[in-house]
């Protein structure tokens, strides 16, 4: 199922790229949001620092754990029928979050919208995969992933009404948002065909993978307060690390697994799926951060943050073109290795701030924006060239996965590190010193880790596509 080269053609993928975009854009709207908000909502409910990563979490760890378990519906059930129904769970998560009385219900709220919005990822990429010729796809994929750029622009508005209505107003933002996107997905998105029966879905399998990440994220989370090497953290984190890797043996008697091993075998998937990894893990611990830090340190307000979180939102929009034009031109790793280097380097930069550093965060905030966008066209290229048309749901699932636990784990490791660093530096030095300081070396750290996935993106190889015999014998990747 693939559209033919023609003028109607063009306005089909046309349409389709809208669709997909703006669905696209729900999980970066109420991201940046919330992230805009995190001071805020953490005042109205005396909240602790921490709790900003658990606000993320929350809402991330379902969004991650179960986007297999979505691709493997769209496949049994039709994708356009599966991306309605998360848009309606999406739309009730809002809602529960827009009318929280306790920090609680709010979580309630978060953990609800990120089970509905975990379908979008891997079912946009299996469908531009299987609607949109190879020759086109790198440019396809790069209009898709400006979403979150220009989610980004809605951090101008969101910073004042924030300021003026509080944070409940955001939810209102998403609510228009939502609307749109039923709208379009109902009108433009095609009709796939059902290719299986739900009894064949490895539920146990899903059940296991996301108890299994959610102990590890458990683990990081209140990693300060059980200690780093006290019993609680590793049991957590080996029992958690015990139950992903058992995953593959839980689907008994279901036909398509959760995670499957044909994917999981592939070398070439591991290299550009921890390459993606690496770049949204360094994106979001920025993301998070910094808003931290503008509030704290530079006592800006959430309209002021928002303007930083724009500029960031432009780069991005930027970079995600430029990657997926490059891909499509020069079919190279380069995009994406480049990109990784950059965004350390910029995060680097990040880490050299002083108490008056604005001029120093605009710019460099706004790089690691373009950086990461120059990545995310390249690798999701190489995802829908490696494996073939049945594989692509499952391969598509099991990288987003991937990709995104770079999210969760992003927000855990860098909310912990910053509160760690602040405690150890209030003991010897002043209070803004020492929290300019912890800031630092947590952007330093972020910016360690981009650079060290340089190398693992080097190993993506432009190499002509691969037949599917070859899947688990792949080296590198085929962009």
């Amino acid at each position: 199922m693939r559209f033919s080269p023609g003028v109607e053609t063009d306005v089909k993928e046309r349409r389709l790229l809208l669709t997909l975009l703006v669905a696209n854009m729900l999980e970066a709207l109420v991201s940046i949001l919330v992230i805009l908000s995190t001071p805020a909502i953490l005042s109205a409910f005396d909240e602790p620092l921490t709790s900003g990563g658990i606000l993320l979490t929350a809402y991330f760890l379902p969004f991650v754990a179960l986007m297999p378990l979505w691709a493997r519906l769209g496949d049994v059930l039709g994708r356009r029928r599966v991306f309605l129904a998360s848009l309606a769970l999406y739309t009730i998560g809002s809602i529960v979050a827009l009318t929280a009385l306790s920090f609680s219900w709010l979580i309630i709220g978060r953990i609800i919208q990120g089970l509905g919005n975990s379908a979008n990822e891997p079912l946009a990429i299996s469908i531009i995969g299987d609607l949109i010729a190879a020759e086109r796809r790198g440019r396809a994929l790069g209009i898709w992933g400006t979403a979150g750029s220009i989610a980004a622009s809605a951090a101008l508005i969101g910073g004042p009404l924030v300021d003026a209505l509080g944070w409940r107003s955001i939810f209102l933002v998403c609510a228009l948002v939502i609307i749109i996107a039923l709208a379009l997905v109902h009108r433009h998105l095609p009709t796939f065909p059902r290719s299986g029966r739900l009894d064949a879905v490895d539920w146990r399998g899903a059940l296991t993978f996301t108890a299994g990440l959610l102990l590890i994220v458990t683990a990081f989370t209140n990693s300060n307060i059980w200690g780093w090497a006290s019993p609680p953290f590793l049991l957590c984190l080996l029992a958690g690390a015990l139950a992903v890797v058992l995953t593959p043996k839980m689907r008994g008697r279901a036909k398509q697994p959760f995670l499957d091993y044909r994917v999981l075998s592939s070398r070439a998937f591991w290299f550009v799926s921890l390459a993606a990894a690496a770049a949204v893990f360094t994106l979001t611990g920025a993301t998070l951060v910094l808003p931290l830090y503008l509030s704290a340190v530079e006592q800006l307000n959430t309209s002021q943050t928002g303007v930083i979180l724009f500029i960031n939102g432009t780069g991005l929009f930027l970079g995600a073109l430029a990657g997926g034009f490059a891909t499509d031109r020069w079919q190279s790793r380069l995009p994406a290795v480049v990109g990784l280097g950059a965004l350390g380097l910029s995060m680097l930069a990040m880490g050299t701030l002083t108490s008056d550093g604005m001029p120093l965060i605009a710019a460099a905030f706004t790089a690691v924006g373009f950086a990461t966008g120059l990545c995310f066209a390249p690798l999701s290229t190489a995802i829908t060239k490696l494996f073939a048309a049945h594989d692509l749901s499952a391969a598509s699932g099991a990288f987003n996965l991937i990709r995104r636990t770079g999210t969760i784990m992003g927000a855990a490791v860098a909310t912990a590190v910053l509160e760690l660093r602040l405690g150890i530096l209030s003991a010897v030095a002043e209070g803004a010193a020492a929290a300019v300081m912890a800031y630092r070396d947590t952007f330093w750290l972020l910016g360690a880790f981009a650079i060290a996935a340089v190398i693992i993106a080097w190993r993506v190889s432009p190499k002509s596509p691969l037949r599917p015999s070859q899947v688990g014998k792949a080296k590198g990747i085929p962009i």
